[in-house]
């Protein structure tokens, strides 16, 4: 059955028969006066959209339209998340924190490490750093489809407090070694056991319908940038304040991984699992949209890795998410390196301290311009032009971030704080524009009977790349040392941001899950 508005020189009224029902409406009817008039016939009705004259109404108890025959976007109504599923949700936020502050703490005082506890040369501190921060990814890359295969098979939760309990024990253990060497085996060690982020998304993926997937996941990534500014100020404060000790790194480690660890045995003792086959039916019931019916046959691994190379989207969004964490991987590598470069050598001659500063003013930026602006963003822009403008803004901080050393030459440190700032602004933006909006469309992309294994393959490619850009970084900025020229590396990761922009414009409409749809992409109501 369909309804008409029409206008009219009489009030609002309702004409029925058989073949539909009439609106009768004055000629300049207010919005208030229709939903008066539906609602005191009994009927429940959403206002869909409004655009000058138009107007679409829903009436949801007789599943009756009201429309005007002009054009007129639809915006879906979006499901409302439980207090008890946001408190869910929440303790994964705090799981996805604790990782992420466990990964970044070091970053910090990576450099001091190694040549004062390890003795490493200065001319190789470049290399060793990123090999240490590289060889966890990699280990990552390793485990990450084995572990989220696993978890389509037996539950999100095991593995999950596995991965933490992992990272809690190997952030502790890091400023005990004797070595470098042994420091790279046990950061390799810690990598193979752990793979929170994709477990954390495979999670919430299983807890939140696809319209809320966006959103939920910005949140997530705004959550992992305030816990990398803050433990990349935690590295660099507490080292300052325990630098009369023996060992002044142990201070932070200890701090991030009791914090680790903390986060895990919530998750144990809290924290229901989610997993649509395998949890609790008072959990399922609660689950917004279950994405998962249990009567369905499970998949081999390779089984399903195979229906993943049958999704064109999601390898589409693979491709995108490995080059943007290797262009990732080597950016956070290059702010330390680039900063504790001395100014001889055209660095900024920062201290851990001050290095800590630029990081909590980058996570801090980040986080509030997630909060903030995100939803409005992707729901005027898309997700597609949303990411896009992230790269654009990540290229550009790119190429500004080496000009900072300019600063000295026109006035002195003030003005490199200065441009340091300015570029720092932009560079946290740009972060949070990137890979969060991936893994939200990854989540949306992927079947639901494997979203563990896919999740689990998009984190491990992401961590292989990841693996390879400090690696890679870490190499090219210490050849630039002798060419006199730290600005290479920078050029280079810009380029890689703009690849990612530019393979994002051919990404398909439908990931854009926030984006209003007009009447000739959503069909005839």
């Amino acid at each position: 059955m369909k309804s008409q508005l029409v206008q009219g020189s009489d009030c609002i009224r309702e004409n029925s028969n058989s073949n539909g029902s009439m609106i009768i409406l004055n000629s300049t009817p207010t919005l208030n006066e229709i939903i008066d008039h539906v609602a005191s016939n009994s009927s429940l009705i959403t206002v869909l959209h409004r655009s000058d004259d138009s107007m679409f109404l829903n009436n949801q108890n007789q599943n009756k339209i009201v429309e005007k025959e002009d054009d007129f976007l639809v915006e879906e109504k979006i499901p409302i998340i439980s207090k008890r599923q946001w408190a869910r949700i929440i303790m994964i936020y705090m799981a996805v924190f604790s990782d992420a502050l466990a990964i970044t703490l070091i970053t910090p005082f990576l450099s001091e490490i190694l040549v004062s506890r390890w003795k490493v040369q200065e001319s190789h501190v470049g290399y060793f750093s990123g090999v240490l921060i590289g060889i966890y990814s990699l280990a990552r890359f390793i485990s990450g489809f084995t572990l989220g295969h696993l978890s389509d098979k037996y539950g999100r939760k095991p593995f999950l407090v596995l991965s933490l309990l992992a990272t809690g024990c190997g952030t502790v253990l890091f400023p005990l070694l004797p070595n470098v060497y042994l420091a790279l085996f046990f950061r390799f060690l810690e990598g193979i056991l752990s793979n929170t982020m994709a477990l954390c998304q495979a999670t919430l993926a299983d807890m939140v319908d696809k319209k809320n997937r966006p959103v939920v996941f910005a949140y997530m990534g705004s959550v992992f940038a305030l816990s990398r500014c803050l433990s990349s100020a935690i590295g660099g404060f507490s080292v300052k304040i325990a630098g009369n000790s023996t060992n002044p790194y142990l201070l932070p480690c200890i701090f991030g991984g009791s914090f680790v660890l903390l986060s895990g045995l919530l998750i144990l003792v809290f924290h229901p699992e989610t997993h649509p086959k395998l949890a609790k039916k008072s959990i399922t019931e609660e689950i917004v949209e279950p994405t998962l019916n249990v009567e369905q046959k499970e998949y081999s691994f390779f089984e399903g890795l195979k229906l993943i190379t049958k999704n064109r989207t999601v390898l589409h969004l693979m491709v995108m998410g490995s080059l943007n964490s290797f262009a990732n991987g080597g950016l956070l590598l290059g702010i330390t390196l680039f900063a504790s470069l001395k100014r001889p050598e055209k660095g900024l001659g920062f201290n851990s301290f001050k290095i800590g500063i630029l990081f909590t003013v980058f996570g801090l930026v980040g986080f509030a311009f997630q909060l903030l602006f995100f939803k409005r963003l992707s729901k005027s822009l898309g997700l597609k032009k949303q990411y896009l403008m992230g790269m654009i803004l990540l290229s550009t901080s790119m190429l500004l971030y080496p000009v900072i050393y300019t600063g000295y030459l026109i006035q002195g440190e003030a003005i490199v704080w200065v441009f340091s700032i300015f570029v720092v602004i932009i560079m946290g933006i740009g972060w949070m524009q990137a890979m969060s909006i991936l893994q939200g469309m990854v989540a949306n992309a992927s079947d639901p009977k494997i979203q563990g294994l896919t999740q689990g393959s998009y984190q491990s490619l992401n961590s292989l790349l990841r693996a390879l850009g400090p690696m890679v970084s870490g190499s090219i900025f210490s050849l630039s040392i002798n060419w006199s020229a730290p600005f290479i590396l920078f050029i280079v990761l810009a380029q890689f941001y703009l690849a990612c922009g530019k393979i994002s414009t051919s990404l398909t409409e439908s990931v854009d899950v926030l984006k209003k749809k007009d009447e000739s992409q959503s069909g005839k109501l």
